[in-house]
């Protein structure tokens, strides 16, 4: 018997990047299940994910996109979806999610990202089979939603 794949949409946003005090910053995620009727959204404000380890200090766009893989991760993690894509336009999540490590610490909030990338490796091994493919931000379901609802 097969089980299963689900598809999940995800994105990351953050308005007033060019901000330099971070809480003028606002930072959001949406990851779409696309198995549920309607591409129901399920998003946060990155401060609120809620996280055991450190806290956001500098939100930024790099920063909520790899959120957000993580959030679809967990959320796969806590329904039993063993055999997962992740549909992301992010260059550099992506790069993250792949080598599980920063290959440059001179980023905003390296320690914020470093704590996400360590718990996405230790989920990693759960799951049967998990993809992560690039695409076109035409194309992405949750970057329209934030678009759509947070104007980002």
């Amino acid at each position: 018997m097969t089980e299963e794949i689900k598809t999940f949409f995800v994105d990351g946003g953050c308005t007033g990047n060019e901000q330099k005090d971070p809480s003028k910053r606002r930072a959001l995620i949406c990851f779409v299940d696309t198995s549920i009727p309607n591409h129901r959204e399920l998003a946060d404000l990155l401060p609120q994910v809620g996280i055991s380890g450190p806290k956001l200090k500098f939100p930024s766009n790099n920063v909520s996109e790899i959120v957000a893989i993580w959030s679809a991760m967990k959320y796969s993690y806590q329904h039993g979806y063993k055999n997962i894509i992740i549909k992301s336009d992010s260059f550099t999540s992506i790069c993250w999610f792949k080598s599980g490590k920063l290959k440059n610490r001179k980023i905003n909030d390296p320690e914020y990202v470093e704590y996400v990338l360590g718990r996405i490796n230790k989920l990693k091994p759960w799951f049967n089979s998990i993809q992560i493919e690039q695409i076109s931000r035409e194309v992405n379901e949750a970057g329209k939603i934030i678009e759509e609802k947070y104007e980002l």
